[in-house]
């Protein structure tokens, strides 16, 4: 029984050391691993140079770090990956290129690739918004120039958290008839956008370009919203006259006048929708532009919708103004809104060379009509 106690004794003694060995080798790895990671996550050793890298579009934070590796941003994949993992940083990174140094640690590397600031300048597109469009023509325009995704734009239109970011938008009516809150304020122009952004922050481009232009003062000392007011509008209702005007005028020119004739009509209101000409029904404003949105025209509308589509905004079977804008207006056609032609007229319309017809009275409507070869 003493051999056997012995025996097992040593064969325990044999087995202990076999642990402290294994666990004296494993610490040293673990120690070796962690200031290893520690020195490439601070750039320890790392030389100072300049890099040009491309991020595909849709790349995984191991094809990101690969990349990373392959110029020398990074000297071990695995650990930029799992500093990236526990930062919660791994999905949030842009596709383009980009010129980076060499000597950045972690924290400023994610933040250099997750800023659209920071792509080269090849990257960037000129895109022109001409005046006029509406929410879903501006996001195909945008996905045919590989801004964003045009589903995702139309999508960021009613995002909730963008209209609490600017006062204009908050003081909107909501409407379960709006399609797109956002319509009429997307400021239409040139701007030079990096390619394969996110759609919010496109959005958030133009509104910042509405917001400035709102901004600026006229010689009265007063910005749009306030001369708005001064006539009696919102500034909603405003957009939504603008927008008719540049929707419905053949060119700056003619924009005054049509302006004239939707105030013209407005005005009915008190009269019951009568003219002091004695026509009625002027309550209805009877334009075509408003028939079909948001769509452009009934050619666009889904087959599956063609025979049952009935706008919420068609001025011809809705009294007033429709919910909100139907496109989004330029500068002219704003200022027209606010300062429409002193005119007596209630009726136009333009032939097929855009030449302009005005009428006081439905009988002289017929005659232009007749003139612009529409009857």
């Amino acid at each position: 029984m003493i051999k056997k106690r012995k025996t097992k004794t040593k064969k325990n003694k044999k087995l202990k050391y076999v642990w402290i060995t294994m666990i004296v080798v494993f610490s040293a790895l673990f120690v070796n691993f962690t200031i290893t990671g520690i020195n490439d996550a601070l750039a320890f050793n790392r030389k100072d140079n300049t890099v040009q890298i491309e991020i595909p579009k849709g790349s995984s934070i191991s094809e990101i770090a690969s990349i990373l590796k392959e110029n020398n941003v990074i000297d071990h994949k695995v650990y930029f990956e799992m500093y990236a993992v526990m930062r919660g940083a791994s999905k949030n990174f842009i596709a383009g290129h980009f010129e980076i140094k060499t000597n950045l640690d972690y924290e400023a590397i994610i933040s250099f690739i997750q800023s659209n600031e920071n792509r080269s300048k090849d990257d960037l597109t000129k895109v022109t918004i001409p005046e006029g469009l509406s929410v879903i023509e501006c996001a195909k325009l945008l996905e045919d120039n590989h801004i964003c995704d045009a589903n995702e734009f139309i999508e960021a239109c009613n995002d909730k958290e963008i209209l609490k970011e600017y006062s204009f938008l908050q003081n909107i009516p909501t409407s379960e008839n709006k399609y797109y809150q956002m319509e009429g304020y997307l400021f239409p122009d040139t701007y030079d956008f990096y390619k394969d952004q996110k759609a919010s922050k496109v959005v958030y481009r133009l509104l910042n370009n509405y917001e400035y232009k709102l901004s600026e003062k006229n010689s009265d000392g007063l910005n749009i919203a306030q001369r708005a007011e001064k006539l009696g509008y919102t500034l909603d209702e405003l957009m939504t006259i603008a927008s008719i005007i540049q929707a419905e005028a053949a060119d700056e020119d003619d924009m005054p006048k049509v302006s004239s004739v939707i105030h013209n009509r407005l005005k009915t209101k008190s009269n019951d929708g009568v003219t002091p000409f004695g026509d009625y029904g002027m309550k209805l404003l009877h334009m075509d532009s408003t028939v079909w949105y948001p769509y452009p025209s009934k050619g666009h509308i889904p087959d599956n919708q063609k025979n049952s589509f009935q706008s919420k905004y068609d001025t011809y079977k809705y009294e007033g103004l429709p919910p909100g804008p139907i496109c989004n207006p330029g500068i002219s056609a704003i200022n027209a809104a606010l300062r429409p032609a002193n005119t007596e007229y209630y009726f136009f319309c333009h032939d097929n060379n855009k030449n302009a017809y005005y009428a006081k009275t439905s009988s002289e409507h017929s005659e232009n009509l007749k003139k612009a070869g529409l009857n």
